[in-house]
Protein backbone atom coordinates (compact mmCIF):
# COMPACT_ATOMS: atom_id res chain seq x y z
CA UNK A 1 0.00 0.00 0.00
CA UNK A 2 1.41 3.45 -0.60
CA UNK A 3 0.79 5.90 1.78
CA UNK A 4 1.50 10.00 1.10
CA UNK A 5 2.35 12.62 3.79
CA UNK A 6 1.95 16.09 2.77
CA UNK A 7 2.41 18.80 5.82
CA UNK A 8 4.00 22.20 5.61
CA UNK A 9 4.66 21.82 9.13
CA UNK A 10 8.13 19.84 9.81
CA UNK A 11 8.22 18.64 13.17
CA UNK A 12 4.64 17.45 12.67
CA UNK A 13 5.47 15.56 8.67
CA UNK A 14 8.75 14.02 10.61
CA UNK A 15 5.99 12.97 13.26
CA UNK A 16 3.65 10.80 10.89
CA UNK A 17 6.30 9.42 9.21
CA UNK A 18 7.70 7.96 12.25
CA UNK A 19 4.01 6.80 13.52
CA UNK A 20 3.63 5.41 9.92
CA UNK A 21 6.72 4.03 9.70
CA UNK A 22 6.43 1.94 13.12
CA UNK A 23 2.67 0.68 12.40
CA UNK A 24 4.41 -0.30 8.86
CA UNK A 25 7.13 -2.43 10.79
CA UNK A 26 3.93 -3.74 13.04
CA UNK A 27 1.94 -4.99 10.11
CA UNK A 28 4.83 -6.55 8.14
CA UNK A 29 4.36 -10.16 10.14
CA UNK A 30 0.58 -10.16 7.88
CA UNK A 31 1.90 -9.71 5.28
CA UNK A 32 1.23 -6.05 4.33
CA UNK A 33 4.06 -3.66 2.94
CA UNK A 34 3.67 -0.16 3.39
CA UNK A 35 5.74 2.46 1.00
CA UNK A 36 5.71 5.98 2.59
CA UNK A 37 6.65 9.21 0.92
CA UNK A 38 6.69 12.14 2.71
CA UNK A 39 6.07 16.21 0.64
CA UNK A 40 5.73 19.74 2.57
CA UNK A 41 4.18 21.43 -0.45
CA UNK A 42 1.45 20.85 -3.02
CA UNK A 43 3.47 21.68 -5.66
CA UNK A 44 5.80 18.53 -4.54
CA UNK A 45 2.84 16.03 -3.97
CA UNK A 46 0.77 16.79 -7.23
CA UNK A 47 2.84 14.97 -10.14
CA UNK A 48 2.63 11.88 -8.63
CA UNK A 49 -0.22 11.80 -6.43
CA UNK A 50 -1.89 9.22 -8.71
CA UNK A 51 -0.13 6.42 -7.33
CA UNK A 52 -1.10 7.01 -3.68
CA UNK A 53 -3.66 4.52 -1.70
CA UNK A 54 -4.17 6.96 1.18
CA UNK A 55 -3.04 10.55 1.76
CA UNK A 56 -2.16 12.33 5.20
CA UNK A 57 -2.81 16.04 5.03
CA UNK A 58 -2.46 18.70 6.62
CA UNK A 59 -1.63 22.28 4.72
CA UNK A 60 -1.48 25.81 7.13
CA UNK A 61 0.61 28.26 6.43
CA UNK A 62 -1.55 29.46 3.51
CA UNK A 63 -5.57 29.74 4.45
CA UNK A 64 -6.44 29.63 0.95
CA UNK A 65 -4.89 26.98 0.37
CA UNK A 66 -5.68 24.61 3.34
CA UNK A 67 -5.40 20.81 3.51
CA UNK A 68 -9.30 20.62 2.14
CA UNK A 69 -8.28 22.84 -0.86
CA UNK A 70 -5.56 20.32 -1.55
CA UNK A 71 -7.83 16.98 -1.22
CA UNK A 72 -10.17 18.96 -3.34
CA UNK A 73 -7.41 19.23 -5.79
CA UNK A 74 -5.94 16.06 -5.91
CA UNK A 75 -9.20 14.55 -6.66
CA UNK A 76 -10.25 16.83 -9.52
CA UNK A 77 -6.96 15.88 -10.98
CA UNK A 78 -7.25 12.35 -11.00
CA UNK A 79 -6.12 10.66 -7.40
CA UNK A 80 -8.39 8.30 -6.35
CA UNK A 81 -7.40 7.14 -3.07
CA UNK A 82 -8.52 7.67 0.70
CA UNK A 83 -7.89 10.91 2.65
CA UNK A 84 -7.08 11.67 5.95
CA UNK A 85 -7.03 15.32 6.86
CA UNK A 86 -5.40 16.22 10.38
CA UNK A 87 -6.25 18.59 12.16
CA UNK A 88 -4.03 21.21 13.69
CA UNK A 89 -4.42 25.10 14.29
CA UNK A 90 -7.54 24.30 11.11
CA UNK A 91 -10.76 22.17 12.51
CA UNK A 92 -11.22 20.16 9.45
CA UNK A 93 -14.33 18.78 10.71
CA UNK A 94 -15.57 22.05 11.14
CA UNK A 95 -14.19 23.00 7.72
CA UNK A 96 -16.09 19.98 5.77
CA UNK A 97 -19.25 21.22 7.19
CA UNK A 98 -19.20 24.68 6.21
CA UNK A 99 -17.81 24.54 3.00
CA UNK A 100 -19.81 21.43 1.85
CA UNK A 101 -22.37 23.39 -0.19
CA UNK A 102 -19.32 25.32 -1.98
CA UNK A 103 -17.03 22.91 -3.23
CA UNK A 104 -18.01 19.24 -5.52
CA UNK A 105 -15.47 17.46 -3.72
CA UNK A 106 -14.42 15.76 -1.18
CA UNK A 107 -14.91 11.84 -1.35
CA UNK A 108 -13.59 9.36 -0.02
CA UNK A 109 -12.37 11.35 3.17
CA UNK A 110 -11.62 11.10 6.89
CA UNK A 111 -10.25 13.16 9.98
CA UNK A 112 -7.53 13.07 13.01
CA UNK A 113 -6.70 14.92 15.49
CA UNK A 114 -3.02 16.22 16.26
CA UNK A 115 -1.19 15.24 18.05
CA UNK A 116 -2.31 11.71 16.27
CA UNK A 117 -2.06 8.61 18.58
CA UNK A 118 -1.23 5.31 17.86
CA UNK A 119 -4.81 3.77 18.22
CA UNK A 120 -6.83 6.19 16.76
CA UNK A 121 -3.90 6.07 13.42
CA UNK A 122 -4.48 2.24 13.66
CA UNK A 123 -7.87 2.18 13.61
CA UNK A 124 -7.93 4.46 10.59
CA UNK A 125 -5.62 2.24 8.84
CA UNK A 126 -7.87 -0.41 9.74
CA UNK A 127 -11.01 1.27 8.65
CA UNK A 128 -9.73 2.27 5.32
CA UNK A 129 -7.12 0.48 4.06
CA UNK A 130 -9.20 -2.60 2.53
CA UNK A 131 -11.50 0.21 0.94
CA UNK A 132 -8.03 2.07 -1.01
CA UNK A 133 -6.69 -1.17 -2.01
CA UNK A 134 -9.87 -1.49 -3.73
CA UNK A 135 -10.05 1.78 -5.14
CA UNK A 136 -12.00 2.17 -8.73
CA UNK A 137 -10.06 3.95 -11.57
CA UNK A 138 -11.32 7.24 -12.44
CA UNK A 139 -13.28 8.18 -15.59
CA UNK A 140 -11.58 11.09 -17.37
CA UNK A 141 -14.24 13.31 -18.99
CA UNK A 142 -12.69 16.02 -20.78
CA UNK A 143 -14.35 19.26 -22.43
CA UNK A 144 -12.23 21.03 -24.94
CA UNK A 145 -15.14 23.73 -25.24
CA UNK A 146 -14.22 24.66 -21.57
CA UNK A 147 -11.03 23.38 -21.11
CA UNK A 148 -11.24 21.54 -18.41
CA UNK A 149 -10.71 17.96 -17.17
CA UNK A 150 -13.50 16.15 -14.62
CA UNK A 151 -12.52 12.56 -13.05
CA UNK A 152 -15.72 10.84 -11.88
CA UNK A 153 -16.25 7.13 -10.52
CA UNK A 154 -18.55 5.03 -13.03
CA UNK A 155 -21.60 5.45 -10.49
CA UNK A 156 -21.13 8.88 -11.10
CA UNK A 157 -22.65 9.09 -13.99
CA UNK A 158 -26.24 8.97 -14.63
CA UNK A 159 -26.35 9.03 -18.26
CA UNK A 160 -24.97 10.40 -21.60
CA UNK A 161 -26.49 11.13 -24.80
CA UNK A 162 -25.28 12.82 -28.03
CA UNK A 163 -26.11 14.74 -31.06
CA UNK A 164 -23.64 14.24 -34.32
CA UNK A 165 -20.36 15.79 -32.60
CA UNK A 166 -20.67 16.08 -28.72
CA UNK A 167 -22.25 14.27 -25.51
CA UNK A 168 -23.67 15.14 -22.97
CA UNK A 169 -22.93 13.33 -19.44
CA UNK A 170 -25.32 14.02 -16.74
CA UNK A 171 -23.61 13.55 -13.39
CA UNK A 172 -24.52 12.57 -9.53
CA UNK A 173 -21.87 15.03 -7.88
CA UNK A 174 -22.32 17.81 -5.72
CA UNK A 175 -22.06 21.14 -7.11
CA UNK A 176 -22.04 19.44 -11.02
CA UNK A 177 -24.56 17.67 -13.02
CA UNK A 178 -23.07 17.90 -16.35
CA UNK A 179 -20.54 18.23 -19.05
CA UNK A 180 -20.19 18.21 -22.82
CA UNK A 181 -17.23 16.15 -23.92
CA UNK A 182 -16.28 15.66 -27.48
CA UNK A 183 -17.54 12.80 -29.87
CA UNK A 184 -20.44 10.22 -29.75
CA UNK A 185 -21.61 8.47 -26.94
CA UNK A 186 -20.09 4.95 -27.46
CA UNK A 187 -16.79 6.74 -26.77
CA UNK A 188 -17.36 7.74 -23.42
CA UNK A 189 -19.28 4.28 -22.89
CA UNK A 190 -16.06 2.26 -23.72
CA UNK A 191 -14.47 3.77 -20.39
CA UNK A 192 -17.21 2.11 -18.29
CA UNK A 193 -17.18 -1.30 -20.79
CA UNK A 194 -17.20 -4.28 -18.45
CA UNK A 195 -19.31 -2.70 -15.52
CA UNK A 196 -22.99 -4.45 -15.91
CA UNK A 197 -24.86 -1.27 -14.57
CA UNK A 198 -24.02 0.37 -18.16
CA UNK A 199 -26.59 -0.25 -20.99
CA UNK A 200 -26.79 1.31 -24.36
CA UNK A 201 -29.84 2.98 -25.31
CA UNK A 202 -29.88 3.72 -28.74
CA UNK A 203 -27.19 2.46 -30.60
CA UNK A 204 -23.98 4.94 -30.30
CA UNK A 205 -26.24 7.51 -29.10
CA UNK A 206 -26.59 7.08 -25.67
CA UNK A 207 -26.33 5.03 -22.60
CA UNK A 208 -28.01 4.87 -18.99
CA UNK A 209 -26.64 3.55 -15.70
CA UNK A 210 -29.73 1.40 -14.53
CA UNK A 211 -28.73 2.48 -10.56
CA UNK A 212 -30.25 5.51 -11.72
CA UNK A 213 -33.17 4.50 -13.81
CA UNK A 214 -36.63 5.39 -12.64
CA UNK A 215 -38.99 4.55 -15.06
CA UNK A 216 -38.82 2.42 -18.22
CA UNK A 217 -41.17 2.90 -21.32
CA UNK A 218 -40.83 1.59 -24.86
CA UNK A 219 -39.14 5.34 -26.48
CA UNK A 220 -37.73 6.86 -23.24
CA UNK A 221 -35.92 6.50 -20.25
CA UNK A 222 -36.80 8.58 -16.88
CA UNK A 223 -33.49 9.00 -14.46
CA UNK A 224 -33.88 9.87 -11.38
CA UNK A 225 -32.47 13.28 -11.67
CA UNK A 226 -35.05 14.21 -14.21
CA UNK A 227 -33.44 13.43 -17.37
CA UNK A 228 -35.42 11.40 -19.69
CA UNK A 229 -33.26 9.43 -22.50
CA UNK A 230 -34.88 8.43 -25.74
CA UNK A 231 -34.69 4.95 -26.83
CA UNK A 232 -36.24 2.30 -29.16
CA UNK A 233 -38.45 -0.71 -28.01
CA UNK A 234 -35.55 -3.14 -28.29
CA UNK A 235 -33.31 -0.95 -26.47
CA UNK A 236 -35.53 -0.41 -23.60
CA UNK A 237 -35.67 -3.99 -23.25
CA UNK A 238 -31.89 -4.50 -22.36
CA UNK A 239 -32.45 -1.53 -19.98
CA UNK A 240 -35.30 -3.56 -17.90
CA UNK A 241 -33.53 -7.31 -18.84
CA UNK A 242 -30.14 -5.83 -16.97
CA UNK A 243 -32.41 -3.98 -14.17
CA UNK A 244 -34.13 -7.43 -13.62
CA UNK A 245 -30.61 -9.39 -12.93
CA UNK A 246 -28.96 -7.09 -11.15
CA UNK A 247 -31.99 -7.32 -8.72
CA UNK A 248 -31.96 -10.61 -8.26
Amino acid sequence: MHIAICDDNIADRHQSERLLSRESDRRKTEDEAYYIDSYGSREAIMPSASMYDIFFIDMTSDPENDGLNLVCELQKSGAAGWFVLCSSSIDYEAEIEKRRESIPYPRHLRTLRKPILVEELRTMIDEIGPLAMKKVPLIELRSLALGETVYVQPHDIICATSDSYNTRVRLSLEGRSEIVVPGQAYVTFMSVTGNPYFVPTHDANGFVNTAHVKKVSPFRIEMDDGTAVRTTPHYAGLVRKQMQWLSE
